[in-house]
């Protein structure tokens, strides 16, 4: 099975997803892809090939945008 895990994106834009083809856009910062490679996952199938690491970046997220908020 194939392994996914965080990374830090240094390239961001429109990539393909390395399991399903589709289009992923990309930010720079943490983000999803194959172990060992700079592959990207988009966010579905993480969901099914690694769902703890979507749920612990969807939480990241979040703290981001509320922190940015009380920042404001």
């Amino acid at each position: 099975m194939m392994e996914v895990t965080i990374k830090n994106n240094i390239c961001g834009g429109n990539q393909p997803c390395a399991i399903c083809g589709g289009s992923v856009d990309t930010c720079m910062g943490p983000d999803l892809f194959v172990e060992g490679t700079m592959q990207v996952v988009c966010r579905a199938c993480g969901k099914d090939y690694a769902p703890n690491l979507v749920e612990l970046l969807e939480l990241s997220e979040k703290a981001v945008r509320y922190s940015e908020r009380r920042a404001a």
